[in-house]
C-alpha cells in the first residue's frame, strides 16, 4: 500500500481550519490514516489524474452549507459519477437526494451530531471495506455439487 493510500483528503469550506480538525487527524492517525486538508481548487488538480481519492466535508453552519451548495454540490456530483471521489459527509443538513449518486456507492452521509472518534470509525471501516472489496475476484467460486446425474 502506498503512503497516498492512506490519505483522508479534507475539504476545507472556509478561508482557516475548524477548531477539531487536529483532533479528527489524531483519530485518524490511530486508523492509521493521515487527513489532509484541501481546498477546491487543489482538489480538481488532485483529482485529474484517475485514482479515486477519499474525501471528507463536514457542514456545520449555514454559511458552509450555502458555499456547498453554490460551488462545491455539482463537481462533486461530476466527480462522483466518473468514479474519482469517495464522498463522506458529517451534516445536520441533508444534501443529496440524487440516485445514481447514492446507488454507485460513493456518497456516505453522517447526519450531525455525532462524537467524532464515532465518525472517523466509520470513515475508516468503510475505506477498509472499500479497499478490501477491490482485491475480490467477481467471478465467485465453483459449485461443488454437480448437477448432471
Amino acid at each position: 500500500m502506498e503512503t497516498n493510500d492512506n490519505w483522508i483528503f479534507y475539504l476545507r469550506l472556509k478561508k482557516n481550519l475548524p477548531e477539531d480538525y487536529l483532533s479528527m487527524d489524531q483519530h485518524f492517525k490511530a486508523y492509521g490514516r493521515s487527513l489532509i486538508p484541501i481546498g477546491l481548487k487543489a482538489l480538481l488538480e488532485a483529482t485529474k489524474n484517475k485514482r479515486t481519492i477519499h474525501l471528507l466535508v463536514i457542514i456545520k453552519s449555514y454559511q458552509d452549507y450555502r458555499y456547498y451548495v453554490r460551488r462545491v454540490r455539482k463537481i462533486m456530483k461530476y466527480l462522483m459519477r466518473t468514479q474519482r471521489v469517495h464522498l463522506y459527509v458529517a451534516s445536520s443538513f441533508s444534501l443529496s437526494n440524487d440516485p445514481l449518486v447514492i446507488k454507485k456507492n460513493y456518497y456516505s452521509f453522517v447526519k450531525l451530531p455525532v462524537r467524532m472518534d464515532r465518525f472517523c470509525e466509520f470513515v475508516s471501516t468503510s475505506i477498509e471495506v472499500r479497499e478490501s472489496n477491490l482485491l475480490h475476484w467477481p467471478g465467485g467460486v465453483r459449485p461443488r455439487l454437480s448437477l448432471v446425474g
